[in-house]
């Protein structure tokens, strides 16, 4: 047996123990073939092996983000693409579009992202939404999409609302169409079933540009150490195969795709899968899988979308209310498990939680293959303390975002209460409930980098290092929140088996941190970079 790559490090943590240890790894073609505190045999090793002396740097199994939306992040990560995250106001947002067209004459269009209302501190009304007329009187020759951060709403202007043929009469079964004192529209629109045409154009560019979009990102996770991604739809219908999953599969036959994608296209709301399941027969692949499918039970709470089992705090005539007929949610899983698909639903909400766990709870009733279909719930930003358990007993993997709860500036407290707000985000909780929790970022929501989301988790506080939230009891482990970067995340997709720990015939996903995550302050955390990122045996990244 010859070995192509070594690692030795003083800190290996394989996932299998809740401290790293001093050893080596071994790697054959795409597969690990040795780990263990002994030297690797020398008679393995030959003029062409790859050996890396990594001192106290530490390997784990590759690390995998859960949930990022894959083109609207290549998109937002370009340089086709304006920067509104430190806006101010409406005012402001105005000038820097304007400073990028300036830069940028010959585009055709305007994209733009990362307006929140929550720090529009300068505006004339803070916190008030905008309107088309202040890009209108800007921009009345050329179309502008502006996604909020939280991409559940776009403002755009007049000439965008007419390419995207939204009226004041457009049927629509949720969401909110923002109407001016005349009826018109007046620019706003949220939840996915309005915005839906208007994402169709923002990252609507040329093959050429497009790829080259991609490459940026796929080479940003390598910089990262993220060795897979999980593509989440950001629509509820699914009109045709997944423009995600056709790009993805683009790079892969190009020798490009550097991270294993995981995609899960659009559940849809008829429970007619044959769309779906000519996808998973026609794209899957060593590198790119199909695990299952994606659907929006309900919106965010910062437009009072989220659906909640009790009122608004701020706004007590409304508990928010579910994207369509839970029957109609009901009906396509329980299809969707018996096909086996695992089902992944968007819930910021306690009622939603609730009821996605509900729906759960019949398909494992109705289901004999429910034990193979790997269920989880996204988000999950606030739930009832009686539903935690539930997730250990109808086996559906927590999968959350902890750089989620600085990015919320404790708009919970405001828009549901202090009560309810002990169990935002309560990874604790889950973990000692025997939740599986799997770790992402929502990308473009926010960054890739899955340091800082680490160190959000292990320590409840924002980048500042200023406590957030109001519930620091529910603060992980720095052994419990690696796992869930790794083997939550193989779990959720029915991949533990290949991935997700380091152990001889696992692919060789791998990823070497700068330090020792295990044996820093946790302020350092936040600041760690990947040395080297290994995927399917193969180096693509070092920075060694």
């Amino acid at each position: 047996m010859k070995a192509d790559i070594i690692l030795k490090s003083n800190a290996l943590f394989t996932g299998l123990e809740d401290r790293p240890f001093q050893g080596s790894v071994a790697i054959a073609g795409k597969s690990v073939i040795y780990v263990g505190r002994e030297d690797v045999p020398a008679s393995w090793v030959n003029e062409e092996t790859k050996i890396f002396d990594l001192g106290n740097r530490l390997i784990v199994p590759g690390l995998s983000d859960t949930h990022i939306h894959y083109l609207l992040s290549a998109t937002i990560l370009s340089d086709y693409c304006c920067n509104l995250v430190d806006s101010q106001s409406e005012e402001e947002c105005v000038e820097l579009m304007r400073d990028f067209r300036e830069k940028n004459p010959k585009l055709d269009k305007l994209i733009g992202f990362g307006w929140f209302p929550i720090n529009w501190t300068e505006s004339a009304v803070p916190h008030a939404l905008p309107t088309r007329k202040s890009l209108d009187a800007a921009f009345p020759d050329i179309p502008v999409y502006l996604l909020m951060a939280d991409c559940h709403t776009f403002w755009c202007n007049t000439k965008a609302l007419k390419i995207c043929n939204i009226h004041k009469d457009i049927e629509y079964s949720f969401g909110y169409l923002g109407l001016d004192e005349s009826g018109e529209p007046n620019g706003i629109l949220s939840e996915l079933e309005l915005m839906a045409p208007c994402f169709n154009q923002f990252y609507d560019f040329p093959d050429e540009i497009s790829e080259a979009m991609q490459q940026n990102l796929l080479n940003e996770l390598a910089r990262l150490g993220l060795t897979s991604f999980t593509d989440v739809a950001e629509c509820t219908v699914l009109s045709g195969d997944s423009q995600d999953l056709k790009k993805i599969k683009s790079m892969e036959a190009k020798g490009k795709l550097t991270a294993r994608a995981n995609v899960y296209p659009s559940l849809g709301i008829t429970g007619d899968l044959s769309l779906q399941k000519a996808m998973r027969r026609n794209y899957s692949s060593d590198m790119v899988k199909i695990p299952g499918l994606k659907q929006f039970f309900d919106g965010v709470t910062s437009t009072y979308t989220a659906s909640l089992i009790e009122p608004y705090q701020d706004k007590p005539e409304t508990e928010g209310q579910m994207n369509y007929d839970e029957m109609i949610f009901d009906h396509c899983i329980v299809e969707a498990n018996q096909a086996g698909f695992g089902i992944k639903i968007h819930c910021i909400g306690d009622y939603a939680v609730r009821k996605g766990l509900d729906i759960f709870e019949h398909s494992k009733n109705v289901n004999a293959n429910y034990k193979e279909c790997r269920n989880s719930i996204e988000h999950i930003e606030s739930l009832h303390y009686s539903d935690i358990p539930r997730f250990r007993q109808l086996n559906v993997t927590a999968s959350v975002q902890p750089v989620h709860l600085p990015l919320d500036g404790n708009e919970k407290t405001e828009r549901i209460g202090m009560e309810r707000c002990r169990f935002e985000w309560p990874f604790r909780s889950m973990i000692d409930m025997g939740a599986n929790l799997a770790f992402g970022t929502d990308s473009p929501v926010s960054g890739l980098n899955p340091y800082e989301n680490i160190y959000v988790a292990v320590t409840r506080k924002d980048l500042e290092g200023e406590e957030t939230g109001v519930n620091p009891q529910e603060k992980i482990t720095v052994a419990e929140a690696l796992k869930a970067y790794t083997y939550g995340s193989a779990y959720s997709h029915n991949r533990e088996d290949e991935l997700g720990t380091l152990a001889v015939g696992k692919l060789a996903d791998i990823t070497v941190i700068d330090r020792n995550l295990f044996d820093i302050p946790v302020e350092e955390i936040k600041d760690c970079k990947a040395s080297l990122t290994i995927v399917n045996g193969k180096i693509v990244y070092t920075d060694i």
